[in-house]
Protein backbone atom coordinates (compact mmCIF):
# COMPACT_ATOMS: atom_id res chain seq x y z
CA UNK A 1 0.00 0.00 0.00
CA UNK A 2 0.81 3.46 -0.92
CA UNK A 3 1.79 4.71 2.83
CA UNK A 4 2.34 8.64 1.97
CA UNK A 5 -1.50 9.47 0.97
CA UNK A 6 -2.51 11.77 3.31
CA UNK A 7 -6.15 11.60 4.96
CA UNK A 8 -7.15 14.79 3.21
CA UNK A 9 -5.99 13.30 -0.25
CA UNK A 10 -7.95 10.15 0.87
CA UNK A 11 -11.22 12.19 1.59
CA UNK A 12 -10.94 13.55 -2.04
CA UNK A 13 -10.86 10.72 -3.25
CA UNK A 14 -13.45 8.90 -1.76
CA UNK A 15 -15.80 11.58 -2.66
CA UNK A 16 -15.07 11.81 -6.07
CA UNK A 17 -12.76 15.34 -6.01
CA UNK A 18 -10.79 16.40 -8.71
CA UNK A 19 -7.56 14.04 -9.40
CA UNK A 20 -5.87 14.11 -12.76
CA UNK A 21 -3.38 12.03 -14.19
CA UNK A 22 0.14 13.46 -15.34
CA UNK A 23 2.74 11.49 -17.54
CA UNK A 24 6.05 12.34 -16.82
CA UNK A 25 8.63 11.16 -19.93
CA UNK A 26 12.00 10.44 -18.92
CA UNK A 27 15.09 9.06 -20.86
CA UNK A 28 15.96 5.92 -19.15
CA UNK A 29 20.00 7.58 -18.18
CA UNK A 30 17.22 9.69 -16.11
CA UNK A 31 16.65 12.77 -17.79
CA UNK A 32 12.73 14.38 -18.08
CA UNK A 33 12.07 15.41 -21.14
CA UNK A 34 8.09 16.52 -20.87
CA UNK A 35 5.36 16.58 -18.23
CA UNK A 36 2.16 15.54 -20.54
CA UNK A 37 -1.41 14.95 -19.08
CA UNK A 38 -3.44 11.66 -19.08
CA UNK A 39 -6.52 12.34 -20.92
CA UNK A 40 -8.21 8.63 -20.72
CA UNK A 41 -6.58 5.20 -19.74
CA UNK A 42 -6.12 2.89 -16.90
CA UNK A 43 -3.48 1.17 -14.96
CA UNK A 44 -3.26 -2.89 -14.17
CA UNK A 45 -1.64 -3.96 -11.32
CA UNK A 46 -2.21 -8.03 -11.20
CA UNK A 47 -0.15 -9.58 -8.37
CA UNK A 48 0.33 -13.26 -9.83
CA UNK A 49 0.71 -12.16 -13.83
CA UNK A 50 3.62 -12.61 -15.88
CA UNK A 51 4.22 -9.00 -16.07
CA UNK A 52 2.81 -7.31 -12.84
CA UNK A 53 2.31 -3.74 -14.18
CA UNK A 54 0.96 -2.26 -17.12
CA UNK A 55 -0.50 1.15 -18.32
CA UNK A 56 -2.64 1.85 -21.37
CA UNK A 57 -3.70 5.51 -21.62
CA UNK A 58 -3.80 8.51 -23.70
CA UNK A 59 -1.69 11.45 -23.76
CA UNK A 60 -1.61 15.08 -24.86
CA UNK A 61 -0.10 18.76 -24.07
CA UNK A 62 -1.93 20.01 -20.97
CA UNK A 63 -2.91 23.44 -23.13
CA UNK A 64 -7.01 23.19 -23.41
CA UNK A 65 -6.95 19.95 -21.71
CA UNK A 66 -6.61 21.40 -17.97
CA UNK A 67 -6.49 24.72 -17.79
CA UNK A 68 -6.78 25.33 -14.16
CA UNK A 69 -4.04 22.30 -13.25
CA UNK A 70 -1.27 25.06 -14.27
CA UNK A 71 -2.30 28.07 -11.76
CA UNK A 72 -2.04 25.31 -8.98
CA UNK A 73 1.45 25.06 -6.81
CA UNK A 74 3.84 21.84 -7.56
CA UNK A 75 3.02 21.12 -3.60
CA UNK A 76 4.16 17.22 -3.59
CA UNK A 77 6.62 15.64 -6.23
CA UNK A 78 8.12 12.08 -6.82
CA UNK A 79 10.84 13.58 -9.60
CA UNK A 80 12.99 16.35 -8.20
CA UNK A 81 16.07 16.01 -6.48
CA UNK A 82 14.97 19.54 -4.84
CA UNK A 83 11.52 18.45 -4.02
CA UNK A 84 10.04 21.14 -6.70
CA UNK A 85 9.31 21.59 -10.15
CA UNK A 86 10.98 23.70 -11.50
CA UNK A 87 9.01 25.96 -14.80
CA UNK A 88 10.32 25.32 -18.06
CA UNK A 89 10.82 28.99 -19.71
CA UNK A 90 9.13 27.71 -22.86
CA UNK A 91 6.24 25.46 -21.40
CA UNK A 92 5.25 27.35 -18.63
CA UNK A 93 4.71 25.20 -15.20
CA UNK A 94 3.73 21.69 -15.70
CA UNK A 95 5.04 21.29 -19.06
CA UNK A 96 1.86 23.91 -20.34
CA UNK A 97 2.07 24.55 -24.11
CA UNK A 98 4.16 21.54 -25.39
CA UNK A 99 3.60 21.56 -29.02
CA UNK A 100 1.38 18.55 -29.92
CA UNK A 101 3.91 17.67 -32.94
CA UNK A 102 6.63 17.37 -30.38
CA UNK A 103 4.89 14.29 -28.85
CA UNK A 104 5.59 11.26 -31.27
CA UNK A 105 9.02 12.19 -31.13
CA UNK A 106 9.35 12.49 -27.38
CA UNK A 107 7.33 9.43 -26.87
CA UNK A 108 10.30 6.63 -28.25
CA UNK A 109 9.75 2.81 -27.92
CA UNK A 110 11.87 0.79 -25.80
CA UNK A 111 14.37 3.89 -25.27
CA UNK A 112 11.58 5.86 -23.16
CA UNK A 113 10.25 5.57 -19.70
CA UNK A 114 6.39 7.13 -18.91
CA UNK A 115 5.81 8.32 -15.10
CA UNK A 116 2.19 8.40 -14.30
CA UNK A 117 1.52 10.05 -11.36
CA UNK A 118 -2.47 11.32 -10.16
CA UNK A 119 -2.49 14.87 -8.97
CA UNK A 120 -4.93 15.43 -6.47
CA UNK A 121 -6.55 18.89 -5.32
CA UNK A 122 -6.17 19.37 -1.93
CA UNK A 123 -9.81 21.27 -0.35
CA UNK A 124 -7.16 23.89 0.98
CA UNK A 125 -5.56 24.65 -3.10
CA UNK A 126 -2.45 22.51 -2.80
CA UNK A 127 -1.59 19.36 -4.94
CA UNK A 128 -0.80 15.80 -2.99
CA UNK A 129 0.68 13.77 -6.45
CA UNK A 130 0.60 10.34 -6.07
CA UNK A 131 3.03 7.73 -8.29
CA UNK A 132 1.37 5.56 -10.31
CA UNK A 133 4.23 3.37 -11.49
CA UNK A 134 7.06 3.54 -14.08
CA UNK A 135 6.64 2.22 -17.41
CA UNK A 136 8.98 1.52 -20.48
CA UNK A 137 6.85 2.30 -23.72
CA UNK A 138 5.80 -0.70 -25.82
CA UNK A 139 3.48 1.00 -28.48
CA UNK A 140 2.63 4.26 -29.73
CA UNK A 141 0.21 5.04 -31.38
CA UNK A 142 -0.63 9.09 -32.59
CA UNK A 143 -3.65 10.32 -33.89
CA UNK A 144 -4.99 13.50 -35.07
CA UNK A 145 -8.23 15.35 -33.74
CA UNK A 146 -10.41 18.47 -34.14
CA UNK A 147 -8.72 19.61 -30.51
CA UNK A 148 -5.33 18.64 -31.47
CA UNK A 149 -2.88 15.65 -31.04
CA UNK A 150 -3.63 12.59 -28.68
CA UNK A 151 -1.51 9.59 -28.48
CA UNK A 152 -2.26 6.23 -26.97
CA UNK A 153 0.63 4.00 -25.89
CA UNK A 154 1.32 1.28 -24.14
CA UNK A 155 3.89 0.27 -21.33
CA UNK A 156 5.19 -2.36 -19.02
CA UNK A 157 6.95 -2.44 -15.62
CA UNK A 158 10.61 -3.48 -15.29
CA UNK A 159 9.78 -6.91 -15.30
CA UNK A 160 9.14 -7.36 -18.79
CA UNK A 161 12.89 -5.49 -19.45
CA UNK A 162 13.92 -8.38 -17.39
CA UNK A 163 12.20 -10.86 -19.54
CA UNK A 164 13.34 -9.37 -22.74
CA UNK A 165 16.98 -8.96 -21.80
CA UNK A 166 17.14 -13.39 -21.81
CA UNK A 167 20.54 -14.46 -21.54
CA UNK A 168 22.86 -14.08 -24.36
CA UNK A 169 25.33 -16.45 -22.17
CA UNK A 170 24.98 -19.18 -19.88
CA UNK A 171 24.35 -17.86 -16.75
CA UNK A 172 24.92 -20.21 -13.42
CA UNK A 173 24.64 -20.13 -9.73
CA UNK A 174 26.63 -22.02 -7.70
CA UNK A 175 25.39 -24.49 -4.99
CA UNK A 176 24.91 -22.70 -1.62
CA UNK A 177 24.40 -19.51 -2.42
CA UNK A 178 22.11 -18.20 -0.41
CA UNK A 179 18.96 -17.39 -2.33
CA UNK A 180 18.87 -13.82 -1.42
CA UNK A 181 21.99 -13.39 -2.82
CA UNK A 182 20.96 -15.64 -5.71
CA UNK A 183 18.37 -13.59 -7.04
CA UNK A 184 19.98 -9.86 -6.56
CA UNK A 185 22.57 -11.33 -8.30
CA UNK A 186 20.20 -12.43 -11.18
CA UNK A 187 18.23 -9.23 -11.33
CA UNK A 188 21.40 -7.15 -11.24
CA UNK A 189 22.46 -9.10 -14.56
CA UNK A 190 19.68 -7.88 -16.49
CA UNK A 191 18.52 -4.79 -14.79
CA UNK A 192 21.61 -3.27 -12.95
CA UNK A 193 20.40 0.48 -12.24
CA UNK A 194 17.07 -0.88 -10.89
CA UNK A 195 16.61 -0.94 -7.03
CA UNK A 196 15.63 -4.57 -5.73
CA UNK A 197 14.28 -5.24 -2.18
CA UNK A 198 14.38 -8.57 -0.59
CA UNK A 199 14.36 -9.99 2.77
CA UNK A 200 17.18 -12.20 4.69
CA UNK A 201 17.11 -15.94 4.29
CA UNK A 202 18.65 -18.92 5.61
CA UNK A 203 17.64 -20.83 2.36
CA UNK A 204 20.07 -21.73 -0.65
CA UNK A 205 20.09 -22.27 -3.98
CA UNK A 206 21.21 -25.68 -5.51
CA UNK A 207 23.80 -25.23 -8.76
CA UNK A 208 21.73 -23.51 -11.26
CA UNK A 209 22.70 -23.08 -15.21
CA UNK A 210 20.20 -20.95 -17.79
CA UNK A 211 21.24 -21.16 -21.11
CA UNK A 212 20.48 -18.86 -23.90
CA UNK A 213 17.65 -19.80 -26.13
CA UNK A 214 14.10 -19.24 -27.72
CA UNK A 215 11.50 -18.91 -24.82
CA UNK A 216 14.06 -18.17 -21.91
CA UNK A 217 12.63 -16.31 -19.32
CA UNK A 218 14.94 -14.60 -16.45
CA UNK A 219 12.08 -12.79 -15.34
CA UNK A 220 10.23 -16.30 -14.96
CA UNK A 221 13.63 -17.78 -13.23
CA UNK A 222 13.87 -15.16 -10.95
CA UNK A 223 10.07 -15.52 -10.03
CA UNK A 224 10.74 -19.33 -9.57
CA UNK A 225 13.93 -18.85 -6.82
CA UNK A 226 11.67 -16.16 -5.00
CA UNK A 227 9.01 -19.11 -4.40
CA UNK A 228 11.57 -21.60 -3.35
CA UNK A 229 11.90 -18.89 -0.40
CA UNK A 230 8.37 -18.50 0.20
CA UNK A 231 8.11 -14.74 -1.57
CA UNK A 232 6.11 -13.26 -4.34
CA UNK A 233 8.38 -11.51 -6.90
CA UNK A 234 6.51 -8.73 -7.54
CA UNK A 235 7.24 -4.58 -8.79
CA UNK A 236 6.53 -1.37 -7.13
CA UNK A 237 4.90 1.90 -7.98
CA UNK A 238 8.75 3.81 -8.28
CA UNK A 239 10.31 1.08 -10.28
CA UNK A 240 11.71 -1.04 -8.11
CA UNK A 241 11.50 -5.37 -7.54
CA UNK A 242 10.44 -6.38 -4.53
CA UNK A 243 10.26 -9.55 -3.06
CA UNK A 244 7.48 -10.06 -0.36
CA UNK A 245 5.99 -12.57 1.78
CA UNK A 246 2.38 -13.24 0.68
CA UNK A 247 -0.11 -11.61 3.08
CA UNK A 248 -2.24 -14.39 4.70
CA UNK A 249 -5.90 -13.31 4.86
CA UNK A 250 -6.21 -15.72 7.60
CA UNK A 251 -4.13 -14.26 10.11
CA UNK A 252 -2.87 -10.98 8.84
CA UNK A 253 -3.79 -7.50 9.48
CA UNK A 254 -5.94 -5.14 6.93
CA UNK A 255 -4.36 -2.02 5.49
CA UNK A 256 -7.75 -0.80 4.51
CA UNK A 257 -11.34 -1.57 4.83
CA UNK A 258 -14.29 -0.89 2.70
CA UNK A 259 -17.53 -0.42 3.64
CA UNK A 260 -21.00 -1.07 1.73
CA UNK A 261 -21.55 2.31 1.38
CA UNK A 262 -18.41 2.70 -0.40
CA UNK A 263 -19.10 -0.15 -2.87
CA UNK A 264 -20.79 0.30 -6.00
CA UNK A 265 -20.40 -3.06 -7.33
CA UNK A 266 -20.10 -6.47 -5.69
CA UNK A 267 -19.55 -10.36 -6.57
CA UNK A 268 -18.53 -13.05 -5.42
CA UNK A 269 -17.42 -16.60 -6.56
CA UNK A 270 -16.32 -20.09 -5.14
CA UNK A 271 -15.47 -22.75 -7.16
CA UNK A 272 -14.76 -26.20 -5.95
CA UNK A 273 -12.36 -27.19 -9.09
CA UNK A 274 -9.81 -24.87 -7.27
CA UNK A 275 -10.10 -26.97 -3.76
CA UNK A 276 -6.58 -28.34 -3.65
CA UNK A 277 -5.59 -30.00 0.06
CA UNK A 278 -2.41 -31.53 -1.86
CA UNK A 279 0.61 -30.11 -3.43
CA UNK A 280 3.02 -32.23 -5.19
CA UNK A 281 6.55 -30.35 -6.30
CA UNK A 282 8.70 -31.76 -8.87
CA UNK A 283 12.43 -30.12 -9.23
CA UNK A 284 15.26 -31.25 -11.40
CA UNK A 285 18.09 -33.07 -10.78
CA UNK A 286 20.63 -35.16 -12.79
CA UNK A 287 19.18 -38.28 -12.06
CA UNK A 288 16.00 -40.13 -14.13
CA UNK A 289 13.87 -39.81 -11.25
CA UNK A 290 13.59 -36.27 -10.39
CA UNK A 291 13.18 -34.69 -7.04
CA UNK A 292 9.76 -34.59 -5.01
CA UNK A 293 8.09 -32.74 -2.17
CA UNK A 294 4.75 -33.01 -0.84
CA UNK A 295 2.43 -30.96 1.47
CA UNK A 296 -0.85 -31.97 2.60
CA UNK A 297 -3.73 -31.14 4.60
CA UNK A 298 -5.18 -33.13 6.40
CA UNK A 299 -7.59 -32.33 8.88
CA UNK A 300 -10.26 -29.08 8.69
CA UNK A 301 -13.11 -27.91 6.52
CA UNK A 302 -11.42 -29.10 3.15
CA UNK A 303 -8.98 -31.55 4.30
CA UNK A 304 -8.15 -35.27 3.10
CA UNK A 305 -10.81 -36.41 5.70
CA UNK A 306 -13.28 -34.72 5.07
CA UNK A 307 -13.03 -33.97 0.83
CA UNK A 308 -10.61 -36.73 -0.21
CA UNK A 309 -7.44 -35.93 -1.60
CA UNK A 310 -7.23 -33.65 -4.24
CA UNK A 311 -3.93 -32.90 -5.74
CA UNK A 312 -1.81 -29.82 -7.69
CA UNK A 313 1.08 -30.51 -9.56
CA UNK A 314 4.04 -28.12 -9.71
CA UNK A 315 7.59 -28.42 -11.82
CA UNK A 316 10.08 -25.65 -10.40
CA UNK A 317 12.94 -26.01 -12.39
CA UNK A 318 15.03 -23.88 -9.47
CA UNK A 319 14.30 -26.92 -6.78
CA UNK A 320 17.30 -29.30 -6.88
CA UNK A 321 17.21 -31.25 -3.51
CA UNK A 322 14.50 -32.52 -1.15
CA UNK A 323 14.45 -30.07 1.05
CA UNK A 324 13.61 -27.46 -1.17
CA UNK A 325 11.01 -29.04 -2.87
CA UNK A 326 8.90 -29.84 0.58
CA UNK A 327 9.40 -26.06 1.09
CA UNK A 328 8.46 -25.27 -1.93
CA UNK A 329 5.29 -27.33 -1.83
CA UNK A 330 4.86 -26.26 1.55
CA UNK A 331 4.90 -22.71 0.69
CA UNK A 332 2.47 -23.34 -2.26
CA UNK A 333 -0.03 -25.18 -0.45
CA UNK A 334 -0.37 -22.20 1.99
CA UNK A 335 -1.84 -19.87 -0.62
CA UNK A 336 -3.97 -22.78 -2.33
CA UNK A 337 -4.90 -25.26 0.47
CA UNK A 338 -9.31 -25.25 0.49
CA UNK A 339 -11.61 -23.67 -2.07
CA UNK A 340 -10.90 -20.11 -3.48
CA UNK A 341 -13.81 -17.39 -2.22
CA UNK A 342 -12.74 -14.38 -5.23
CA UNK A 343 -14.77 -11.12 -4.82
CA UNK A 344 -15.01 -8.79 -7.60
CA UNK A 345 -15.75 -4.98 -6.56
CA UNK A 346 -15.99 -1.20 -7.63
CA UNK A 347 -14.62 1.43 -5.72
CA UNK A 348 -14.26 5.14 -6.01
CA UNK A 349 -10.64 6.08 -6.54
CA UNK A 350 -8.49 3.62 -5.12
CA UNK A 351 -4.47 4.43 -6.40
CA UNK A 352 -3.03 3.83 -2.93
CA UNK A 353 -3.52 -0.02 -2.90
CA UNK A 354 -1.48 -2.38 -4.25
CA UNK A 355 -1.31 -6.33 -5.30
CA UNK A 356 -1.04 -8.06 -2.33
CA UNK A 357 -1.95 -5.79 0.14
CA UNK A 358 -5.01 -7.23 2.58
CA UNK A 359 -8.29 -5.33 2.50
CA UNK A 360 -11.39 -5.48 4.87
CA UNK A 361 -14.72 -6.01 3.01
CA UNK A 362 -18.03 -5.57 4.85
CA UNK A 363 -20.94 -6.05 2.67
CA UNK A 364 -24.44 -7.47 4.06
CA UNK A 365 -25.90 -9.15 0.63
CA UNK A 366 -22.39 -11.45 0.66
CA UNK A 367 -22.55 -11.82 4.10
CA UNK A 368 -19.39 -10.46 4.72
CA UNK A 369 -18.37 -8.70 7.96
CA UNK A 370 -15.04 -6.84 8.13
CA UNK A 371 -14.06 -10.40 6.07
CA UNK A 372 -10.21 -10.21 4.86
CA UNK A 373 -8.76 -10.66 1.17
CA UNK A 374 -5.63 -10.53 -0.52
CA UNK A 375 -6.01 -7.91 -3.76
CA UNK A 376 -5.12 -9.85 -6.39
CA UNK A 377 -5.57 -7.27 -9.25
CA UNK A 378 -6.32 -3.63 -9.41
CA UNK A 379 -7.42 -2.22 -12.31
CA UNK A 380 -7.11 2.23 -11.74
CA UNK A 381 -9.08 4.42 -14.21
CA UNK A 382 -7.32 8.07 -14.96
CA UNK A 383 -11.37 9.31 -16.01
CA UNK A 384 -12.30 9.24 -12.33
CA UNK A 385 -14.53 5.95 -13.03
CA UNK A 386 -14.84 3.22 -10.05
CA UNK A 387 -11.37 1.39 -9.89
CA UNK A 388 -12.07 -2.52 -10.40
CA UNK A 389 -10.95 -4.87 -7.36
CA UNK A 390 -10.03 -8.68 -7.52
CA UNK A 391 -9.86 -10.28 -4.34
CA UNK A 392 -9.39 -13.80 -2.62
CA UNK A 393 -8.89 -15.48 0.18
CA UNK A 394 -8.52 -19.53 0.69
CA UNK A 395 -11.76 -21.52 2.82
CA UNK A 396 -9.01 -23.74 4.31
Amino acid sequence: MYTDLSAAAADVLASGGIAVGRAEVWTLDGVRKARLSITAGTCTWDRTAAIPRSCDVTLAGFEGILPDLGSLPPAKTYADTDGTYADDAVNGPYGGDLVNRQLRGLLIPAVTELRLFLDVRLPEGGVESIPMGHYRIATVNPEHTPTGVRVHLTGFDVARSVRLAGYTTPYAITAGTNTRAALLGLLGSKVPNVTVTAPTTEFTAPRLCFLPGEGADPWADCRALAWSAGWDLLTDRTGGIVAVVPGDPGSGDPVWSLTEASLTRAASTVDDEECINTVVCFGQTAEDVPVRGVAQQTVGQWGTTSVGVRTKYFTVPTVRTEFQAINTAQGLLRQLMGLTDTIEVEVPMAPHLDPGDLVAIDESVLQLDDTVYCLERLVFDFTRQPSRLTLSRRLA
